[in-house]
């Protein structure tokens, strides 16, 4: 190794011997082209007397800078081929060794390739295996509600068949229950009108219009052959309500004095057959003589 520096110190030497030498030549070139050497000059002289005039003063050229040149150093001796034997060994060793590292560090550089890619495909598996997970439980999800809403609609069918039949069942005994109010009401009816076609109703007609006379004070101007038509409302008990004079032969003062005799007879007799009566009244008031 110390051979190996002392060649490089020798070749290091001579090249700046070289180069000192060269800056040399350079260096005088470059004074000679900027400091050229005197040239004499031309004197105009004028003839004067000899007493009069100081010898000429003649100017001497300047001399020529003088260049040193650099002492040479000695050449290297040749190098010693066992010492380069041994250098080009040990540069091959150093070439062997850095070939090694590189190849180691593009060894670690593919192994960190393959970790990441290794990393990337476990990540990307991880991913696949989550989204089939979540596929998976969106389809058991979604049967699970298409489930439910087959459930729901059936319900629903059932519910409305159940309330289909139970409206017609209904709407069956609505209409029985009708038919039967209405027949009862027609029979009702026609016992009424059997019982107001009835010597009962003309005994109950009598007892009204009795009892009204018997409350009537005739004014002076009734007329002998009064009649007039009266319309009664009473409650179930036979109170009068009111009371109108719809038709009579008579003046107003007789009209108010039959309403106020109707007035005065209620309660009404009530008539024997319960089938007669009827809230609204309409009689003949006619006083007998």
């Amino acid at each position: 190794m110390d051979s190996r520096f002392n060649q490089i110190l020798s070749i290091l030497l001579a090249l700046i011997v070289h180069a000192l030498v060269l800056g040399s030549f350079v260096f005088a070139f470059d004074w000679e082209r900027n400091h050229p050497a005197p040239r004499p000059l031309a004197v105009t002289a004028t003839l004067v007397l000899e007493d009069d005039v100081p010898p000429p003063v003649v100017q001497q050229p300047e001399p020529e800078p003088v260049v040193e040149q650099p002492e040479l150093e000695p050449e290297p001796p040749p190098p010693d081929p066992a010492e380069q034997a041994r250098a080009k060994a040990e540069e091959q060793a150093r070439l062997e060794e850095l070939r090694r590292e590189q190849q180691r560090k593009a060894d670690e550089e593919r192994a960190r390739l393959q970790r990441i890619e290794d990393e990337k495909e476990a990540k990307r598996k991880a991913e696949e295996e989550a989204r089939r997970k979540a596929e998976e439980e969106a389809k058991r999800k979604a049967e699970a509600e298409a489930e439910l809403e087959r459930k729901r609609v059936e319900a629903e069918r059932k519910r409305r068949e159940e309330e289909e039949r139970q409206r017609l069942e209904n709407e069956r005994l609505r209409r029985e229950a009708e038919a039967a109010q209405l027949q009862a009401q027609i029979d009702a009816e026609n016992r009424r009108l059997e019982a107001r076609n009835s010597e009962d109703m003309l005994a109950y007609m009598f007892a009204i219009r009795q009892k009204v006379q018997r409350a009537w004070v005739a004014p002076a101007s009734a007329p002998k052959d009064l009649e007039c038509e009266v319309t009664v409302r009473q409650n179930q008990v036979g109170e009068v309500q009111s009371v109108n004079v719809v038709r009579c032969n008579g003046d107003a003062i007789v009209v108010r004095s039959i309403e106020a005799a109707v007035r005065r007879a209620s309660p009404l007799p009530k008539p024997v057959n319960p089938l007669i009566f009827d809230t609204n009244l309409r009689f003949i008031f006619k006083p007998e003589q």
